[in-house]
């Protein structure tokens, strides 16, 4: 199966005016990048390669949410 839809598969959007997308405002330089910050360690995890083992860290970072965390690599 391809990840693949038809038009004719989408539903019409029905307007709902008590909904609210509130959105914190981001900062850009100049150079078109942001600051970020690691705020919370969400999860670690050990992976086992072969002979040697990696640990895992998941970063939520500042104007991020949760689902978009990322994994970093720990040395």
């Amino acid at each position: 199966m391809h990840p693949v839809f038809h038009v004719s598969m989408l539903r019409k959007y029905l307007k709902d005016p008590e909904q609210k997308i509130e959105a914190e405002p981001v900062i850009i330089q100049q150079d078109l990048t942001m600051e970020c910050h690691p705020v919370h360690i969400l999860d670690s995890s050990d992976r086992v390669m072969q002979n040697r083992t990696i640990k895992y860290v998941k970063v939520l970072w500042t104007n991020q949410l949760e689902r978009e965390a990322t994994l970093e690599l720990e040395a």
